[in-house]
């Protein structure tokens, strides 16, 4: 969203790393851990984003693939804003992972306990 105040972006993993985390039984090196096994025959190109992300008067829908029983997933949502001209900035500051939020989150949560 951009205005003349503001951009807001709204970022998650990309589909190379989300195809990772549903190809894996660990967490892979982009971080984040497994999903659902079935979801990688739809996070493979070529194709449609099989996770989409959109606005809605609601507030943020995900779309995701189908779950089956059993199943879990575990995404997550970096938000990040900045005046209009550093939009740039903006999309970089929400091209992160699970794993990068959880350790400064740590950090900052062991300083708040201090």
């Amino acid at each position: 969203m951009v205005t003349d105040q503001v951009t807001l972006t709204v970022g998650t993993h990309d589909d190379d790393a989300l195809l990772a985390r549903a190809g894996s039984d660990h967490e892979p090196r982009c971080g984040g851990p497994p999903l659902p096994r079935a979801w990688a025959p739809e996070l493979s190109p070529p194709g449609p984003l099989a996770v989409t992300a959109s606005e809605s008067p609601a507030g943020l829908v995900y779309r995701l693939p189908v779950f089956r029983p059993g199943d879990s997933a575990d995404l997550h949502a970096a938000i990040g804003w900045a005046p209009p001209a550093d939009d740039v900035a903006v999309r970089l500051a929400v091209d992160t992972s699970p794993a990068y939020i959880r350790a400064h989150l740590d950090a900052h949560e062991m300083t708040e306990r201090k």
